[in-house]
């Protein structure tokens, strides 16, 4: 067998039960039967397939156990959870987690009011390595359209639920989506928030370049409905697509089959069409829409 697994086999069994290095008073030469003793790349790649609440314990082992845990690679893929902006400085300072890509604000615990994330916020969060930023309950009304476009292009995923926008963000949202190159996900499907404004080419021709797009109870018009099935009918980068409740009565059928067709997912509610809900039908696509 060899030394590693004689290791594992050793802690399975509980027969090493110290996580302290030996003296060198007691010995010049550490047994590899210490954990110990084990290059810090070999402890690193074990640590690595621990979960975030193990290597929590990890961090309160030993000093040794403690420098190694703390490496920020371990906690790239952390969701953290922030409830307070104001806390968002003091967390994302913390050394292990500089390179935490999912970062959450949860505003529903805060207070009865929205989570205020002001420039500062918004400063800090363009300083770190987040790539998918989640807010809940949030009034970012106060972030300027600036910071805002450049918080979208750094990211790879964008969530609102029930955010506070005001009409020139929401406006800009979509000319940032426009020119991302990194963003891959936008989900504001529970920010409830009113979209009928915003040029339907520019809606349509900005969600067409995201592969996973969420506009579940967001308020769109039929036009805007209509220009997105035509483009996404044609050629899209969507794959995954929830528009919710709507009434697709308007579009076209052929159109309509032709854009599910391009996607891979599609949350669309048959009740609420005029047409016959089995053209929505996969197995019907395939019969009917041979590729």
């Amino acid at each position: 067998m060899c030394l590693l697994g004689e290791i594992l086999q050793d802690l399975i069994m509980g027969r090493v039960a110290s996580a302290t290095k030996p003296r060198e008073e007691e010995t010049k030469i550490w047994s590899i039967r210490h954990i110990n003793s084990l290059p810090q790349e070999v402890l690193f790649s074990v640590f690595k397939f621990l979960s975030f609440s193990d290597l929590r314990r990890v961090l309160l082992v030993c000093r040794h156990w403690r420098e190694v845990g703390e490496d920020p690679v371990l906690w790239k893929k952390l969701k953290l959870v922030v409830e307070k902006p104001v806390m968002l400085c003091s967390v994302l300072s913390i050394p292990r987690l500089a390179c935490v890509e999912h970062l959450e604000v949860n505003g529903y615990g805060y207070s009865g009011s929205p989570a205020v994330i002001d420039a500062d916020n918004a400063g800090v969060i363009l300083k770190s390595k987040v790539s998918k930023l989640t807010l809940k309950h949030c009034d970012v009304s106060k972030v300027t359209s600036d910071d805002l476009d450049k918080l979208i292009n750094n990211l790879g995923s964008l969530v609102l639920w029930q955010t506070v926008l005001n009409k020139v963000q929401i406006s800009g949202i979509f000319q940032s989506v426009m020119k991302s190159q990194r963003l891959k996900e936008l989900d504001i499907g529970y920010s409830y928030i009113d979209l009928a404004n915003i040029d339907p080419e520019i809606l349509a021709a900005s969600l067409n370049r995201v592969k996973k797009v969420n506009l579940g109870h967001t308020k769109l018009s039929a036009n805007q409905l209509n220009t997105l099935f035509k483009y996404i009918s044609s050629e899209t980068m969507i794959k995954n697509l929830d528009i919710g409740y709507r009434d697709l009565g308007g579009i076209q059928t052929e159109i309509l089959k032709s854009a599910l067709k391009n996607l891979e997912k599609a949350n669309i509610c048959a009740t609420k069409l005029i047409t016959t809900p089995y053209i929505l039908s996969y197995k019907y696509l395939a019969k009917s829409c041979p590729v």
